[in-house]
């Protein structure tokens, strides 16, 4: 097996109240998951070190390079499950730390400091009932950036169907008029949606969020 230096970023979700959603919609959202997840090869300069896959029932993991384009993979990654898992919730648990096993090409039967947090940050988002925690073990910076973590996604789950239709054309697009002349409304009405739901502060929370995960991956992981 491929051996892997220090640092990693170990992500692992799951999906919030899960056993009380309908089946077929449970079952059409891992099928989405798993779709996200095939395509996330772990090829050179992805920045992704094992490929993502669902692990038990409705939980998920994945393993990332502890560098800026890891940090990148990870915030594509966790914008594209929330998207896929909608309407329901998604809650993560983030570690960054070394392994102690070698590398596998799926993230699973792999162990080490930053699967450890992983799994302590999710039970503590889970305890105290937000969707995101850090765990570097240097308990300031991980409070600060699992607090702005969790305020970004819980405001994303609150997007009206409309407002995420007029975000994900943005992305897309590039051009607010743009959007507008895809969805046929005014611009007017376009910017409204964006303005409703607090698109510009989302988008620099999410952006700073990725370069603080950066400099921490940088700087944290690599000494334990």
């Amino acid at each position: 097996m491929k051996t892997f230096p220090a640092p990693a970023i170990a992500l692992i979700g799951d999906l919030v109240a899960s056993r009380s959603t309908d089946a077929d919609q449970r079952r059409q959202i891992q099928d989405r998951l798993t779709g996200l997840f095939a395509a996330a090869g772990p090829e050179d300069g992805s920045g992704i070190a094992s490929q993502p896959l669902l692990t038990l029932g409705d939980e998920f993991q994945a393993l990332f390079t502890a560098n800026a384009v890891g940090a990148g993979a990870v915030m594509t990654q966790m914008a594209a499950i929330v998207e896929l898992a909608r309407p329901v919730a998604v809650r993560f648990g983030l570690g960054i730390g070394g392994l102690t096993t070698d590398l596998k090409p799926q993230a699973l039967g792999m162990d080490g400091p930053c699967f450890h947090r992983a799994r302590s940050a999710l039970k503590c988002a889970h305890d105290t009932d937000v969707l995101c925690r850090l765990e570097t073990g240097t308990a300031s910076t991980d409070d600060l950036w699992s607090a702005l973590a969790a305020y970004a996604l819980r405001d994303r789950t609150r997007w009206t169907e409309p407002q995420r239709e007029a975000i994900a054309r943005y992305e897309e697009l590039g051009a607010w008029n743009k959007v507008a002349d895809e969805l046929n409304v005014t611009r007017g009405a376009v910017s409204l949606r964006q303005r409703a739901a607090g698109w510009p502060l989302y988008r620099d929370a999410w952006t700073a969020l990725e370069q603080g995960l950066a400099q921490m991956a940088t700087e944290k992981g690599g000494t334990s």
